[in-house]
Parts: C-alpha cells; structure tokens; sequence
C-alpha cells in the first residue's frame, strides 16, 4: 500500500504506517533478515506485544532507550515504543558502558530494550530493561490477541525520536524529532528520489542513524516496500551477494563503502542489474571513483545527497537519472525544502557565491534535548543554520565547500572534537589537548589528537589505553605527544584543519 501518493489513509504517527501496512497488505514482506522473511502482519504482532510488555514495565508516554545490533529486533523496538505512546532514544552498539549510562542519564531514560545480554550486562543490572530475542517474539505475538490498535492519545507534534549529535562528554546532545518531522521529511524524499511500491531496499548503514531511521525505514515501509537488512559485519562480498541474492533496488551507502566495492577484486562477477538507484552522502568521494561506480552498476543512477539530523535529516539529493552527467554536486532542495545561502556579511548569496547554508521544511527538529539557549542560536525565525558552506548554481544544484564546525566524519559516522577532548581532559598528567581530522586513504578522515602532558614519562600508549575505557572505539583518536599548542588571536587554542 502507497500512503505517500495515495491519501485516502492518513498517517498521523509513525506507528499508524505498520497498522495500516499490516491492515492492507498483511502477508507482504516487510524484511528479510538472517535468510528469513517476516510479514508486515507478523512484525506487528510482535511490536504491538512488546508494546503492551512495555507499557506493564514502566507505564505509556515513557521515553525508551533502544540498543540492538542492525537487525529486525531495531525494527520491532522501535514501532513498540511509539505504540506505547513512548519515545525512541537509539544508541550507537559501539559505545561502552560509560557512555550509554552517560546518555541514559541526560535522556531520563525509564527502560532500555536490547538484544546483547554479554555486551549490556553491565547496564542493565542498574536499569529497567527488556530483552528481545528471536526466542521471545512467539510470546509478544500471542500477548498481541489482547491488543487494541489506539493512538489517538499521540500528539503528531509531539517528540517521537531523540537522536545523538555534538556535545561533550559530561554534557551530550540529541536532536529532538517529532512524528510530523519525521514522516513529512520521509514522504519528500520518496517523492525527490522518485522510489516505488515494492522497491526492495538494502539496509548497509548502522539503524540507528538519521538516515537509515527516516530515509530508508520510515520511506519505504510508506510505500510498502522490504527491507533487506545486511546483518553481520560488512564486506564487499556480502554486499554484492546481497544485492544478487535479493535482487535489490535501492541501497544507501558512505563512500568509505564504495571505495571498498570499487577495491573488491572480483566485483564483476556479480549481477548487479536489479539496482535501479545508489545513495550516497557524508563525506566527499573522487568524481572519477563515481565514473568507476557507473561502470560497475550500469543500470543504476548514482545520486549524491545531503542533510544532517537537525534537519529530518534529509535535504537535498540528485534526482535520479541513468547516466546522468556526474559531479560534485549533492542535488537540489527536496519537495517543501526551502534552501539559501548567507554570506559572512549576513546577506544572501547569489548563485555561485559561497556561504553558510540554511534550511526550512517541515523536518526542522523541535529542538535541542534541555538546550533551549543552543537551539535558539540555530534555529531563527524556522530557519536552520546548518553550519555547512556550499553554494548554488543557476539551476538551484547545491555544492558543498566545506564546514563552519569541527566535526570529523570517520566512513559516514560523525565524530565530535570536543567530546573526545573532555573525555582525555580527566586524565590527571594531560595538560592540554586538540582533536582534529586528518586524512585516511579508506575513511576519509580520522581524529588525531596532539596532547601536551605534565609527565615526560607518559607515551601514546598510555592515552590509547585510558581511551579505550571511556570512548567508543571509532571514536579513539591516534596521539601526538608535543611540547606546545598554537593559540589563536583571543587565547583559543588553534585548530589545524584538514579541510
């Protein structure tokens, strides 16, 4: 069922899209995960048991945590929170324990939902939690004979999902979305991309990005398509068995992923010929690595996109075209997207000048989480300050030249500075420290850090280690030990830039 272009039933929240999936077209497949097919009907069932399950925990309207590797059980948390009328806050699996207790704290999270007993024993001792299993979904799907579908309680205007963005380590920060952002932001982006009923679509990025949340999930179960869920740890092989396997449509990827395809030796020997479209985004990717990809997925148009979380995330996207001329620009406004660009002197720039980019749809985010004075310094009169400088062309195509901010973006994950600079400012014998990107062939960029410490007989190694105790792998950077920083103008140290 198409409730993008056909309106005859509405979508007031985002549960309403599988109750009415469910409803309309019941034994179609939802998503294919681990070689098995689930129905939509099926993974209701499941969702609305483990929303009553939910509700006799801590009560409805309560704020969830949700930590699960990429897999259907991200699916079923998700839509079983938003029955109980709660809100989804998802965690990064990589983190540790510091920091998910960390964000649980900030968060008020009342319950957490998981699916990794070893790796979350830790938390959940000292929380309410639920642990979903293929093993327990039998039982939410017989508890499920009692449930009654009403959500009539749920504001659209309401918060729906909390997603992580900048902040320090003692002080994180999520972006707040509601139900209205989110399904208006997925609905543009099926239209601008031009996807179809029935599309099947490869899940490659982790669940609990923007992205994949709204432009992926959210999108295609709108039109009643499947999710092909790439579990496990990725490799080229296994995505391209995949895209055979399953005859797959449609997959967004970070161009550390392509760059791997394109390195990936025996990557004609597989038939590619279902991909009708590649997304891509995040990071910036050689015009002649896309000319390489056009070879390889010959049928598929190749669409360059932009966005971030405080914006639905999605912004702008290079409408699909099969051979379409192929450069740098990450596409035009999406529908209901308004976009201009301010120049250092805070007027508007004209096509082709250079400036801060700002945005204004209906997937602007309610807010920072308890940041009332930060969201009022990017959000102005409904317009976003993206901290991103691009330009526009003459036929409204927005190019990217770099950023305002110091975010680092590792293969498509976004690493904040100062949040690794906080967390390394509590180790007693560091005296001062800078974390900036630097370059990497793969990635794109890694953090690196330059650190002057009070003890000589302290080593990189030593840092690496206290690292590893508080910061999520990826997010470690690799140490300089230097006598000295340089200091900006006004007594700030300076940051060098890789951009």
């Amino acid at each position: 069922m198409d409730l993008v272009h056909y309106t005859e039933q509405k979508c007031r929240v985002l549960s309403d899209i599988l109750f009415l999936q469910a409803k309309m077209q019941p034994n179609e497949c939802i998503a294919i995960w681990k070689q098995k097919n689930y129905t939509y009907q099926e993974i209701y069932r499941v969702a609305s048991g483990l929303s009553m399950k939910i509700e006799e925990k801590v009560g409805r309207k309560k704020r969830v945590g949700l930590i699960t590797s990429k897999s259907i059980d991200y699916l079923i948390g998700y839509f079983a929170i938003i029955m109980a009328g709660g809100q989804v806050v998802p965690f990064d699996q990589e983190l540790t324990a510091e920091e998910i207790s960390r964000e649980m704290e900030y968060c008020n999270i009342e319950l957490l939902i998981y699916n990794d007993y070893f790796k979350y024993k830790d938390i959940i001792q000292v929380a309410k939690s639920i642990y979903l299993t293929e093993v327990s979904y039998e039982l939410y799907e017989k508890k499920s004979l009692n449930y009654k579908y009403n959500t009539s309680d749920i504001n659209p205007d309401k918060v729906a999902l909390f997603l992580h963005t900048s902040g320090s380590i003692d002080k994180p920060k999520r972006v707040m979305l509601t139900h209205r952002n989110i399904i208006e932001n997925a609905k543009a982006h099926v239209i601008h991309m031009k996807l179809a009923p029935k599309d099947k679509v490869l899940i490659t990025l982790p669940m609990h990005f923007g992205y994949c949340n709204t432009a992926q999930m959210i999108a295609h179960l709108l039109l009643g398509g499947t999710l092909i869920i790439l579990d496990g740890i990725f490799s080229p092989h296994k995505l391209l068995n995949y895209i055979e396997k399953y005859r797959i449509n449609v997959f967004t990827a970070v161009p550390t992923i392509l760059s791997q395809v394109l390195a990936f030796k025996a990557r004609d020997k597989y038939d590619l010929t279902s991909v009708k479209q590649i997304t891509f985004g995040g990071a910036p990717i050689a015009v002649e690595k896309l000319e390489m990809l056009s070879e390889l997925f010959k049928d598929a148009a190749l669409c360059q996109t932009y966005g971030l979380t405080e914006a639905g995330p999605r912004v702008t996207g290079v409408i699909p075209q099969v051979n379409k001329k192929i450069d740098n620009s990450v596409g035009s406004a999406l529908p209901n997207v308004k976009l201009i660009i301010i120049k250092e002197d805070g007027t508007k720039a004209k096509p082709f000048e250079i400036g801060e980019i700002h945005v204004k749809s209906p997937g602007i985010m309610k807010g920072y989480y308890e940041r009332g004075e930060e969201t009022l310094q990017v959000i102005k009169d409904g317009w976003l300050s993206t901290g991103d400088l691009g330009y526009v062309n003459n036929l409204g195509e927005l190019f990217l030249n770099g950023r305002i901010k110091n975010i680092i973006i590792r293969g498509g994950i976004n690493i904040y500075p100062e949040e690794i600079e906080t967390y390394l400012m509590k180790y007693e014998k560091v005296k001062q420290i800078i974390v900036e990107g630097k370059p990497h062939e793969i990635l794109g960029e890694v953090p690196n850090a330059r650190v002057v410490v009070t003890d000589n007989s302290i080593t990189t190694k030593d840092l690496e280690r206290f690292a590893r105790k508080g910061l999520a792998k990826y997010k470690i950077p690799s140490f300089e030990i230097v006598e000295e920083l340089e200091y900006t103008y006004n007594k700030k140290i300076k940051r060098k830039t890789s951009k």
